[in-house]
């Protein structure tokens, strides 16, 4: 999980952010990392120079949260953090999901295969037995 900050009140800091932060984390980051933008200063939002539509608009197109904050009104924090956790499970969730269906996958080879041998009685007790004594852990 990755944040990008910027000041509002400085153009350059956001270009910064698209042309520098941005680019350096795509080339050098992970390939599906959650990324939220914070545009910082919100309590100057007066004296801002990137519009909130714009730096929005820029998350949106790179698949990032975008959260409007005031470090020193601590503003908007907590809910940049509540929705990157959101977005962070949500990719969680499609990762378990995705090896879930792999592995359901296998086993129904591996299933398969099973049917296809004979399993000799004597074997099957031989694996009860073992399965009795081996130790069990928390």
């Amino acid at each position: 999980m990755v944040v990008l900050v910027y000041d509002i009140t400085r153009r350059d800091s956001f270009d910064s952010l698209k042309n520098n932060w941005y680019k350096d984390l795509k080339e050098n980051g992970e390939p599906n990392v959650v990324m939220g933008i914070a545009g910082n200063k919100s309590d100057r939002y007066d004296d801002k120079e990137v519009s909130e539509q714009e730096a929005r608009e820029f998350a949106k197109s790179i698949g990032a949260v975008f959260s409007l904050t005031s470090a020193e009104k601590n503003t908007g924090i907590n809910e940049l953090f509540k929705e990157l956790g959101k977005k962070f499970l949500g990719s969680i969730s499609g990762t378990v999901s995705s090896e879930k269906s792999k592995t359901e996958h296998k086993q129904g080879n591996e299933e398969e295969s099973k049917q296809n041998i004979k399993i000799d009685r004597k074997d099957v007790v031989k694996q009860n037995k073992n399965q009795k004594n081996k130790k069990k852990f928390c």
